[in-house]
């Protein structure tokens, strides 16, 4: 973690990689399997538990945060583990419209109960 040694070379590294990310999505072909769409929206739901306070603090919004949340901010802060529980609750019941009483069981870290 840290700041980078060369910030010159560092900066040339994420412009190469901005330019290759976007030479990979012009290459990808059209997306229309149907099948999938009811496993990826259940997943969704699951990403939505996991991920809900990133997501409400809009570091979800474009392609290129979600990536930092990935890589870089992992380094010195991983906003999918290091928030409290009670953000995590929080969020996710916002986004899903739920109530506090619908929430049945809830694990927002790795290794814990319910």
């Amino acid at each position: 973690g840290g700041l980078p040694l060369d910030p010159w070379a560092h900066l040339m590294c994420l412009a190469k990689e901005r330019h290759d990310y976007k030479v990979l999505c012009q290459s990808l072909p059209v997306w229309d399997d149907r099948e999938v769409l009811e496993p990826l929206c259940v997943a969704v739901l699951y990403a939505r538990a996991a991920y809900g306070f990133v997501a409400r603090m809009g570091y979800f919004d474009s392609l290129a945060s979600g990536a930092r949340i990935f890589s870089l901010q992992k380094a010195y802060f991983d906003l999918a583990d290091h928030p409290d529980v009670a953000s995590h609750r929080r969020s996710f019941l916002d986004m899903m419209q739920l109530r506090p009483e619908d929430l049945i069981c809830d694990m927002w870290m790795a290794g814990a109960m319910c």
